[in-house]
């Protein structure tokens, strides 16, 4: 009976590991404090992002998740295409809630991105409160 009542305790904190509402719209700023502009929206006929809005959480996380990966060339069309209905539910998105498996698997792919090391600190300290920093190898 205790080993219920304590499963039962601690049954929402075990919820709430596992999502974490995050607000997508939030603007990405790169060390200086400057925006960063949104390379997806550049014009074709432009030479520079100066006219681009600025890029987004969602629209970080959006990047990643639409990207063909080296490792991945192989992928099946319904990943792909899972990945891209997560993209566009999530990108504009101001209180999301991204749970335990889309939240690895949008981890993996920021890694994989190309993103700078500040732009990835500051998406996943969005989108993942109980991310942690390791040992700098």
């Amino acid at each position: 009976m205790k080993r219920v009542l304590l499963a039962l305790l601690l049954l929402p904190s075990i919820a709430l590991a596992q999502s974490h509402p995050a607000d997508m719209t939030k603007i990405i700023t790169n060390p200086q404090g400057a925006v960063v502009p949104d390379p997806t929206a550049m014009a074709a006929d432009s030479k520079d992002c100066s006219k681009c809005p600025p890029l987004t959480v969602g629209g970080a996380v959006a990047i990643a998740l639409n990207g063909t990966y080296e490792d991945e060339k192989s992928l099946g069309w319904q990943q792909r295409y899972d990945r891209a209905v997560l993209a566009k539910k999530l990108r504009d998105d101001p209180a999301a809630v991204v749970d335990g498996t889309e939240l690895g698997v949008i981890e993996r792919l920021m890694g994989k991105a190309g993103f700078s090391g500040w732009l990835l600190m500051e998406v996943i300290d969005d989108i993942d409160p109980n991310a942690k920093s390791g040992k700098v190898q």
